[in-house]
Order: structure tokens, then C-alpha cells, then sequence
């Protein structure tokens, strides 16, 4: 794949990790701080995964073998590999958790999911994470160590098929290579059309990427919000993610909309304290960067089921016209109101629009070229036509030639690469993608032969 423009290695993200820990408000971590190899032991231990705790045992003995610098760096690539290797082996139990959370789901049966928590005596019985608590790797409670993880969603959508799963393989190919933690994934597909009409179980397949994959509830607006105000499009979709804060067998979370990309790493967040928002600048404009508005495509948040409720509560109650502003104002405003905790804005140099990129001012440099590029990119512009495999939203005749503006973009060819790359390791056969990830059509405009 194409090198991701400013990115750093993994290696790097501990760096950054300690000098951004150090300078946000609230920060959790102490200067020169970075992420614990110890986080990273292999500690997923279901009665049916024996080949995992070998895992953690020849992770230990390689990452103790070298001094304390290179440590760090072979605990991280070995975590990485062993991610893959482990994958493969637990996708059915991901599967199965998955069907039962989808039936306890639609049965309103939320008694049961404190059986399957590895906390529960149930559970502790089935091993020390439970057989559903989708903790290993990155993110293990065993022996003190805290839970982090990324999460996301993918909803089906009339006349999309696939649209939002797409994205998310680029977001779990970019985690696999800038993140040593793992991707959760909230989603109602449950299964995607892989060309000739054959359709993949959704669960199995991103399991092979070492994602974890849960059902998405159903939420509604509460009837006052319906019925008192025109929302913006998608807000009744975007309600549904407060179901994040729900996942308390995690310590921290990094919230990323699927329709965004990652260049770096950002892992040195989980040591800083939530709740931390991107700073929402829609037209990159002083003014509109003075109204300190959160947006929610990127968010670091502490799951807790107090605070979904205390949530839900508050849009029941919040103004109806704030509901103008969709979820953002609700989760800015419970906050700030009611639990007196306010999201901490990140800075440009974390999370941007895409919209914004070239406009926010960021590194004073002494050197020609542009210095600007952020962690994370949310949207790669107004259209959102590059995080897209339609070709034909990316193409414009300039003076009689066709061009496909995501050429040009500055994170549009690292996306595409992304996903491709993530479409060849899975051997996936569904024709939109295949036709997107053909070189030749998408750089000629011809099929490659």
C-alpha cells in the first residue's frame, strides 16, 4: 500500500504519546509516560482458546529478550502479529456471542448479558474474561491492566449494501497498522453479498482482521424530539451510538465515525482523560472555531451504564431546538449540564474535517510545504466522496478531461490503499470493491488487463 502522507510508525505513537499526554488538560498520564507493554499481555482466556495463553508466553519471552527501548517496540509488533495469528481461531466465538447479543437484542433479554461478563460468578466460571467479553491482547483487566479498544458501527442501509462495512475495513486495516489495540464494531449487518450472489457471515469475516463484532440495540429519539423538531439528517442513526458507553468491560474507548481515516497514532489518548472530543470547525472559519462545539466523529469516553442513562434521560428533556445541533449537543451538553464533567476539545494537530485540511493553522515550520496534516481525518471532504467506492462521485470533467479528484487528495489515495489492502488479504470477491481496488480504472479509467 501507498505510505499514509505524515504518518509514524508505531514506535512512534508511544513518543507522541508521552509529549500530548503531558500537555492535555486533565491528563491522566505523567510526563514521558507512553503506553505499557504489560497492557499489551495476551490475556483473553476462554476455556476454548488454549493456543492464547502460548501466545502471551513467547510475546513475554521476546519482548524481555532486548533492552528496555527495543522492548517496547518488539512488544508492539509481536501483539500486531499475534493479533492476526489468534484471529482466525476466535472468529466463531465472536460469531456465536454476536447471534446471542442480536437475540437478547430484539428480546428486550437484558438480563442476560451479566451472565456472559468474565466479573460474573457465571461467567468466571467459563473463564476469566467470559466467554462473550471481547477482551485480549490490547486490552486485559488481568493482573490490573486497564481495557481500551477503538470502537465504530456499520448500519445496513436501503440501497447501500455494504457502503458502511467497506469503511470499516479501511478503519480496521489503518488500526492494524498505526494502533496496538483492537477495533470493536456495533452493527446490525450480519451478513455482506461477496460477489455471485454468495453472501459472507459480516462477524466471521472482519474477524480475520481481529475485530470484534457486537449487535446494535434498538434506540429510539424520545416521541418529544420527533415530534418538536426537524433534525439533521442521520440523527436517529447517530443516537445509537450512546450505546458505546454501555461496553463497561472496557476501561476507556476511542469513538471513530467510519466515514474517517487514521495517518498516526493516536493509542497515546487511552493515557488522558475522557471525555475528550474533536473540536467540531465545519468551514474551518475563526468564528465557527470559536464556538467550541464537540463533533462526535471522534471522541475518548469512559463506558459507563450511569451515563448512557444519565444520556437518554437528558434527551428526553433537552430543548428541542438544540436538537438542531443533533447528538452533539446532546452528549456536549449532558456533560457540561448535568454530569459537570465538560469534553475536552482535542487539538487540530489530533482530529480535523476533512474539510479543513490546508486551512488549520498547526506546525510553524521553517520549510516550504504544507505542515498541517492531523491524526485523524473525519470525512475527506463536504461530499465524503473519497471514503467511497463510487468511482463515478469522484470523477469531473476539467477543460474537456476527466479527473478523479481523489487523486489529489491529500488522504484519499492512503484510504483507497487501505481498503484494498484489507480486500486482498480477505480474498473478497463483491464486484464494487474489486472494481475499485483495479489500478487501472482507478488511476487510468481503464480495467487493468
Amino acid at each position: 500500500g501507498e505510505p499514509p502522507p505524515g504518518a509514524g510508525r508505531r514506535s512512534h505513537g508511544a513518543q507522541a504519546g508521552a509529549r500530548h499526554a503531558a500537555q492535555a488538560d486533565g491528563a491522566e498520564a505523567s510526563p514521558g509516560m507512553s503506553v505499557s507493554p504489560s497492557n499489551r499481555a495476551l490475556a483473553l482466556r476462554c476455556p476454548w482458546e488454549v493456543n492464547e495463553d502460548a501466545a502471551a508466553g513467547e510475546l513475554s519471552s521476546e519482548a524481555s529478550s532486548s533492552a528496555a527501548t527495543s522492548s517496547q517496540h518488539t512488544a508492539l509488533q509481536a501483539s500486531g502479529a499475534w493479533k492476526r495469528r489468534i484471529a482466525g481461531a476466535r472468529w466463531w466465538r465472536d460469531a456465536a456471542c454476536f447471534a446471542a447479543g442480536a437475540v437478547v437484542a430484539a428480546a428486550g433479554m437484558a438480563w442476560i448479558t451479566p451472565l456472559l461478563d468474565g466479573r460474573s460468578p457465571f461467567g468466571a466460571l467459563l473463564g476469566a474474561s467470559g466467554p462473550c467479553d471481547p477482551v485480549d491482547a490490547v486490552g486485559a483487566r488481568a493482573g490490573g491492566n486497564p481495557a481500551y479498544a477503538f470502537v465504530t458501527m456499520s448500519r445496513a442501509a436501503p440501497g447501500l449494501p455494504g457502503r458502511h462495512l467497506w469503511r470499516v475495513l479501511a478503519l480496521a486495516q489503518a488500526l492494524q497498522r498505526v494502533s496496538a489495540f483492537p477495533l470493536v464494531l456495533l452493527s446490525n449487518d450480519t451478513t455482506v453479498d461477496n460477489g455471485s450472489g454468495s453472501q459472507t457471515d459480516v462477524s466471521r469475516l472482519l474477524g480475520r482482521m481481529g475485530v470484534w463484532t457486537r449487535p446494535v440495540a434498538p434506540l429510539s429519539l424520545p416521541e418529544k424530539v420527533l415530534d418538536g423538531v426537524e433534525l439533521p439528517a442521520g440523527t436517529a442513526a447517530e443516537y445509537m451510538k450512546l450505546q458505546i458507553w454501555r461496553l463497561t468491560e472496557f476501561d476507556k474507548l476511542i469513538w471513530v465515525d467510519p466515514d474517517s481515516v487514521l495517518v498516526r497514532s493516536v493509542d497515546w489518548l487511552f493515557e488522558t482523560r475522557p471525555p475528550q472530543a474533536q473540536h467540531y470547525s465545519p468551514d474551518c472559519s475563526a468564528a465557527s472555531h470559536a464556538l467550541r462545539q464537540i463533533s462526535s466523529g471522534f471522541m475518548l469516553i469512559r463506558p459507563s451504564e450511569e451515563v448512557f442513562q444519565g444520556l437518554t434521560e437528558h434527551a428526553a428533556r433537552m430543548n428541542p431546538e438544540l436538537w438542531r445541533l443533533g447528538t452533539d449537543m446532546l452528549i456536549q451538553s449532558y456533560f457540561q449540564d448535568v454530569a459537570q464533567d465538560p469534553v475536552q476539545l482535542l487539538d487540530a494537530f489530533t482530529a480535523v474535517s476533512g474539510m479543513c485540511l490546508g486551512h488549520v493553522p498547526m506546525l510553524v515550520y521553517p520549510a516550504a510545504g504544507p505542515w498541517d496534516m492531523p491524526a485523524f481525518v473525519h470525512r475527506s471532504s463536504a461530499g465524503n466522496e473519497c471514503f467511497d467506492v463510487d468511482q463515478s462521485s469522484q470523477e469531473m470533467v476539467v477543460d474537456g478531461v476527466k479527473v478523479n479528484v481523489c487523486h489529489l487528495n491529500p488522504v484519499g489515495p492512503w484510504w483507497r490503499s487501505l481498503l484494498c489492502d484489507a480486500v486482498r488479504e480477505l480474498k473478497l470477491r463483491n464486484t464494487a470493491v474489486v472494481e475499485y481496488c483495479d489500478d487501472g480504472r482507478w488511476y487510468r479509467g481503464t480495467a487493468a488487463s
